[in-house]
């Protein structure tokens, strides 16, 4: 067995305490910590000595390491999914409205049309609807006076609050 000094106060010849709990006969100092430290460093006589328990602590130090690092890859990865996937739907939906509205838009063109050939005998023509357009302001600007709108209405099938939109076709008798 060999004598040691005191970490705490120096004293010359105490017992190891690497290998047992010692208290200091000097200054009193429990020195069973470092006994303790050196069981899990595996120090042992001043040997550096691998203890079972450090192996396994450094092993599954090492699988909890490994499983949270593929947890945030896999999180990661999902995420990005998630995103290409809401991406992919808004794109969608996007060109889904927009065909729609072309549908809609070639719809009333079509009809227009099939009433403009039912009504071959009256002599009409197609106006095409610009931004900030009404009934009124149709026929104001076609006859000079707005009092030929319902005409207008009647002969689209409309009523006189209907809203009109920028693209639409409606068919408007001859001066």
């Amino acid at each position: 067995m060999k004598d040691l000094k005191c970490p705490v106060c120096g004293k010359n010849g105490i017992p190891d305490f690497h290998e047992e709990d010692v208290v200091c006969p000097c200054c009193g100092s429990d020195l069973s910590i470092y006994h303790k430290l050196s069981d899990l460093s595996g120090i042992n006589r001043g040997k550096s000595v691998r203890n079972k328990s450090c192996k396994y602590l450094t092993f599954f130090a090492g699988i909890l390491i490994f499983v949270s690092i593929t947890s945030c890859i896999f999180l990661y990865i999902q995420r990005s999914q998630i995103n290409d996937l809401s991406k992919n739907v808004q794109i969608a939906t996007e060109q889904n409205s927009l065909l729609n509205d072309s549908i809609i838009c070639l719809n009333k063109k079509i009809a227009a049309q099939s009433i403009l050939h039912k009504d071959s005998s009256k002599s009409a023509r197609i106006y095409v609807v610009k931004k900030g357009d009404s009934f009124c302001k149709i026929s104001r600007q076609l006859y000079g006076t707005e009092a030929r709108y319902f005409e207008i209405v009647k002969l689209n099938n409309l009523n006189a609050k209907t809203i009109l939109h920028k693209g639409d076709s409606l068919i408007v008798p001859e001066k």
